[in-house]
């Protein structure tokens, strides 16, 4: 689209959407970091954190590729106990070997951090490890029209008679668009000090809403900022703030559509400036996102079940199709409220807790039919950066994991057999008392239920031209049906049309229930 705006294929009519490949790809990397000259020699590492991005995605072959950049945030005690900050990127890929892979499939990719370790090599360099896990699933429209072999003129293709059922499948759209620009001032109040100097600065997004309408899709993402600084006077300063982004997609919309976002931002770049009484509290912050939003529905398709020719003798061929059918968007929020004993994380010196982070990872969801609730749960990994000594100017850092669970209720009979999930971490504080240090932060959970169910139909009839159809001699046969005998399995029997047998009996259905006989009428074509 000449806005800006990609639009992923979907499925056009008359297809059904099939799951091509379900799975989770793995991108490992390991790197040694060589610390630029302008920062002391390393100490220790207090932080490191790692935000996936996906760069683009193709397919070869049978196979789906990804790529990728991670970017990387350290936070870094110096020998002589200076705190530095630096920010990195790496970049990752993955692929998938697919059957029936094709250049209109829709690829779903969720990334998230499986694990990030740092650890000092030297003073002057760093090594750090990250693994990458991208969920992916590959949904492809599959066709199921009906394919006529041996027909060679109209009057062959008229006679062709088609049973049909309906079943639901998944209907999905997708748009995204990329490089969305940002640029936003926060100013600390009045119980901060002055900015000396911007020591690291990092932003996280979390989708917040999507409202489709006639004129396009607008969202909201909420946009969590947190700045370390060492102040005029010397001492490093932790500052959070959270804001919102709207957007708005120029996008065709059509209605009865559950929607999902997904945001994945870029570094920042903060510069600090005077406010209006000229103290040096204004951050201003540039960066951009990608933004990506799916909408889902179930639309039912016509599949034929039986087929006959009035005109010639038939061979038909069936198959199956494993269908996958949309259940469910769900938003989910979540309090953690988690702690650990200073005794058991190794940090009997913290005074008080700096600033940290929070990653979620193993995240799985099922669906509970007896309770009626969908069921998500994963660990989360939380990282707090401590102050030691009363004086605060030295720093430690532990490490600890607690498991969470959210329980949201969920319709009767939820095709749920597969999911689609996202999970991050919203605002986040951090506490501590004389025995434990305490995390409270709110989780996003962002899940899409999917469900499958295989259905037979006939893919195709060959007409045999040397074989005519057999009719009934004389011109009218009287039938006697049986309760619930389908009026077009008695026409097949006979060679001729429903239509025909409703016009002998002037019925105004298809339906045979309640009739004690029937007249068949001889086929026009008979001699």
């Amino acid at each position: 689209m000449d806005n800006g705006i990609s639009k992923i294929p979907g499925n056009p009519d008359g297809g059904v959407m099939t799951e091509l490949y379900s799975g989770t790809l793995m991108s490992e990397d390991s790197t040694d970091y060589i610390v630029p000259e302008y920062i002391p020699d390393t100490g220790k590492i207090l932080l490191c954190t790692a935000s996936p991005k996906i760069d683009g995605k193709f397919t070869d072959g049978g196979s789906v590729g990804i790529e990728g950049t991670v970017y990387f945030s350290l936070l870094l005690a110096g020998e002589d106990g200076t705190v530095s900050g630096l920010s990195f990127s790496e970049p990752f890929s993955a692929k998938a070997a697919v059957d029936g892979l094709d250049d209109d499939c829709i690829v779903s990719l969720v990334p998230s951090v499986g694990y990030v370790t740092a650890r000092l090599v030297n003073p002057r360099k760093i090594g750090v490890r990250c693994q990458i896990n991208t969920d992916i699933r590959v949904f492809c429209c599959s066709p199921v029209g009906l394919t006529v072999k041996g027909a060679e003129n109209v009057a062959d293709e008229a006679g062709i008679r088609k049973k049909t059922v309906t079943a639901g499948t998944a209907d999905i759209t997708a748009f995204e668009e990329r490089g969305i620009a940002v640029s936003q001032d926060i100013e600390l109040d009045g119980s901060f000090p002055q900015i000396g100097e911007m020591i690291l600065c990092r932003v996280r997004l979390n989708p917040a809403e999507v409202r489709v309408g006639d004129s396009g899709a607008d969202t909201r993402t909420d946009a969590l900022v947190s700045c370390i600084y060492r102040s005029d006077s010397g001492n490093c300063v932790s500052a959070d703030r959270k804001f919102t982004l709207e957007h708005h997609m120029d996008i065709p919309t059509d209605g009865g559509r559950e929607w999902t976002a997904y945001v994945f931002p870029s570094p920042v770049a903060a510069k600090v400036t005077p406010n209006s009484y000229g103290e040096m509290k204004v951050i201003e912050l540039d960066f951009t996102y990608d933004l990506g939003i799916t909408g889902m529905k179930n639309r039912e398709v016509a599949l034929v079940s039986d087929v006959y020719s009035t005109d010639y003798e038939t061979a038909v061929e069936t198959g199956e199709k494993n269908i996958t059918v949309f259940g469910r968007c769900f938003a989910c929020g979540l309090s953690l409220n988690a702690s650990a004993a200073k005794s058991e994380i190794n940090a009997e010196d913290a005074v008080s807790v700096f600033t940290g982070s929070v990653n979620t990872k193993d995240v799985t969801a099922h669906y509970d039919p007896g309770k009626r609730k969908l069921i998500t749960e994963g660990d989360a990994e939380i990282t707090a950066v401590y102050t030691v000594g009363e004086d605060g100017g030295n720093f430690g850092r532990a490490v600890f994991t607690s498991h969470f669970r959210c329980e949201t209720d969920a319709p009767d009979s939820l095709p749920a057999d597969g999911f689609i999930i996202s999970c991050s971490a919203g605002d986040t504080k951090f506490r501590s008392d004389p025995q434990n240090i305490y995390c409270d932060t709110e989780l996003s959970l962002r899940v899409t239920a999917l469900g499958s169910r295989t259905v037979g139909y006939t893919a195709s009839v060959t007409l045999d031209r040397d074989s005519p159809a057999v009719h009934a001699d004389s011109p009218m046969t009287l039938y006697y049906p049986v309760s619930g005998e389908s009026l077009f399995d008695i026409a097949k029997h006979y060679r001729v049309t429903d239509e025909s047998i409703m016009t002998a009996n002037r019925m105004t259905d298809c339906t045979a229930d309640g009739r004690k006989v029937l007249i068949i009428p001889a086929f026009e074509g008979a001699s």
